[in-house]
């Protein structure tokens, strides 16, 4: 489904993505881990045309979108990307359920029922019933994070881009969230792409990729058939980290 062919970005001179090729396959649940730095957001902003390629190919479904322009850009996103920003991005001026009903308001492809409807639905999902209605600035920043993966979901992406969703929420929310992801991607044959430094996150995830100086160095694929094997998925994953960590 998504394909990254011999991808190159640099910024202010500093190589940031190396020649990197990347497949995931639709439906897949992928992880990209790596230290600060490591060119891990650099390389969701590529696959979200938030940024330019300097080289290579971006294919989604058999399209070279990475020869879209700017505007062909934005409306493919709408219709295609759900995306997820370490800064949130939400609106100060909405409420809660305002936020995450906003993209489907723009892109109109449900009536107002059946948004309302599945925005109710994630909320409660969330844990976020008491805070639907507050001011987005009341929320803490662990509840920001989460309204900003609903938001995502809400068009029913067929890809999902996260950066690091889980970094302000504590384990319990963290659980809530990746049942959620897990849950949506099943139903609904998304596919995600998540940058996190969370090894339980990561234990969730169908395959593990660790980036290292804009290139990939090494992969897991992991089995998620019982608790006892994400267990082991943690440590696979806590051991890999090390190794490209020091």
């Amino acid at each position: 489904m998504i394909n990254l062919q011999n991808i190159n970005k640099k910024i202010e001179d500093r190589i940031i993505i190396d020649n990197l090729n990347l497949s995931v396959k639709k439906g897949e649940f992928v992880v990209i881990m790596g230290k600060s730095g490591s060119g891990k957001s650099t390389l969701l902003k590529l696959i979200g045309g938030l940024l330019k390629l300097d080289s290579g190919r971006i294919i989604i479904d058999k399209m070279e979108i990475s020869k879209f322009d700017t505007n062909r850009w934005a409306d493919y996103r709408l219709e295609n990307m759900g995306i997820v920003f370490q800064d949130f991005q939400l609106l100060d001026v909405f409420t809660t359920y305002e936020n995450i009903i906003f993209p489907s308001k723009i892109l109109k492809k449900e009536s107002n029922d059946i948004i309302k409807s599945k925005a109710n639905t994630y909320i409660k999902m969330a844990n976020l019933v008491r805070e639907k209605n507050k001011n987005i600035r009341e929320l803490s920043g662990g509840e920001k994070q989460r309204v900003a993966f609903i938001r995502a979901f809400m068009n029913n992406p067929k890809i999902i881009l996260a950066d690091e969703p889980t970094g302000s929420l504590d384990y319990k929310n963290s659980q809530i969230l990746i049942d959620f992801i897990s849950k949506s991607i099943k139903e609904l044959g998304q596919t995600m792409i998540m940058v996190t430094h969370d090894s339980y996150v990561a234990a969730n995830a169908d395959k593990v990729y660790f980036l290292k100086d804009g290139q990939i160095i090494s992969k897991l694929v992991l089995d998620k058939s019982s608790n006892e094997r994400l267990n082991e998925n943690i440590d696979l994953v806590q051991k890999e980290l090390l190794k490209i960590t020091t």
